[in-house]
């Protein structure tokens, strides 16, 4: 993954869909540049949409 496309998806708004295999790179990517084991839970907190969850 290039450093081009990480910044990208630190500058976005709102998250892109992200697959199993870019999710993977993701992470390998910055375990090698911070020489520390990164996993998904590093990367990605989930916030509940209030205005979505009241119209459920």
């Amino acid at each position: 993954m290039s450093t081009n496309s990480i910044s990208n998806l630190r500058k976005a708004d709102s998250l892109p869909r992200i697959d199993g295999h870019t999710l993977n790179s993701l992470c390998m990517s910055l375990r090698r540049l911070s020489r520390v084991d990164i996993t998904p839970t590093d990367l990605i907190e989930f916030i509940v949409d209030d205005e979505k969850a009241k119209t459920r």
